[in-house]
């Protein structure tokens, strides 16, 4: 039986994935602190969102269809589109370029 503790959070995450245009998920495990607040900033100004959750609660919160052979271990950086996904696509790739971020899979629309 889940706990209820699990069944909040994967409400959240699914209210969180729900009415998005695109999802990326990241491994941003490398990221320090101010580096993350400076992305969910850059995110915020472009019309996107970052969450970070358990694997297995992305899994269940992403819609039917999505691919689940993506392996996802430990957490994920969930990031969330309504508007411009080139822009927000175009902010993570600078940072896989640092190699501070790697792009685990995606969803578009």
């Amino acid at each position: 039986m889940p706990s209820f503790i699990n069944e909040l959070m994967l409400k959240e995450v699914k209210a969180f994935t729900d009415g998005a245009n695109a999802l990326i998920l990241v491994d941003s495990s490398k990221l320090k602190a101010d580096e993350t607040l400076k992305f969910r900033s850059d995110l915020r100004k472009l019309g996107a969102k970052f969450k970070i959750a358990k694997c297995s609660l992305v899994r269940r919160a992403l819609p039917e269809g999505f691919d689940q052979a993506v392996a996802l271990r430990g957490t994920v950086g969930v990031i969330k589109t309504t508007g411009d996904i080139a822009s927000a696509a175009k902010l993570v790739n600078e940072l896989v370029k640092e190699e501070k971020v790697v792009i685990k899979g995606g969803l578009l629309e």
